[in-house]
């Protein structure tokens, strides 16, 4: 297939495909890269680190330059891209986070790569976007939370509670005996008010409730 032919498929991608010199320079960058306000001719050239947030500078090699081929290259690394448009303060409000995959290219096949001869000729990756789906996780896990702390001030009853027929005192799982409202206070949110009914005011006190 023609270079014309892969450059092509190359656009077609919603993935910000590049390739960097082993400086970290920007040699080509893909029209994916419009997403983040950026022409692809006004970053080659300027460095990959320069559209990366400072936070997330320090997350891979030297100037983004991955050397490594096979398992140990870069695999699903995840930064923050920093758009064209963003505030000069804050960079929260105009970013995105991808995944970064990437790997070297040298002037002989994987197989040679421990070629004493070889030459470095550049580092290519792909940068996908998961901003989406990482605020997916967050309210997730935010939810998650929420949700344990609801169980632990939640406090249900079930199951048989063994009562005294007399005094009305339940029998605990530790074996003593609590007043009903005690017990009912510890293993509920529950709380008593006390008044009285009509017929206990009547057998109490006779004399005011006929």
């Amino acid at each position: 297939m023609s270079e014309d032919h892969y450059r092509s498929l190359v656009d077609l991608s919603p993935d910000i495909i590049y390739r960097l010199d082993k400086e970290g320079r920007i040699l080509f960058i893909s029209n994916a890269v419009r997403q983040l306000g950026y022409d692809p001719d006004e970053l080659t050239g300027k460095f990959f680190q320069d559209i990366v947030h400072p936070d997330d500078r320090g997350k891979m090699p030297a100037r983004f330059v991955e050397r490594r081929v096979g398992v140990r290259s870069t695999s699903r690394v995840e930064i923050r891209l920093i758009k064209k448009n963003r505030a000069v303060q804050n960079y929260s409000l105009a970013q995105v986070t991808v995944e970064l995959t990437s790997r070297g290219k040298w002037d002989v096949p994987d197989a040679d790569i421990s070629n004493p001869r070889k030459h470095f000729l550049y580092s290519q990756g792909v940068a996908r976007d998961v901003t989406e789906r990482k605020r997916m996780e967050e309210e997730r896990e935010k939810l998650i939370v929420e949700l344990k702390e609801a169980l632990l001030r939640i406090k249900t009853l079930s199951g048989l509670l063994p009562i005294c027929s007399s005094c009305k005192r339940i029998h605990d799982d530790e074996g003593q005996w609590q007043p009903l409202e005690e017990y009912i206070r510890g293993h509920s949110e529950a709380e008593f008010t006390h008044t009285i009914c009509p017929e206990c005011a009547k057998k109490t006190y006779p004399d005011y409730f006929k």
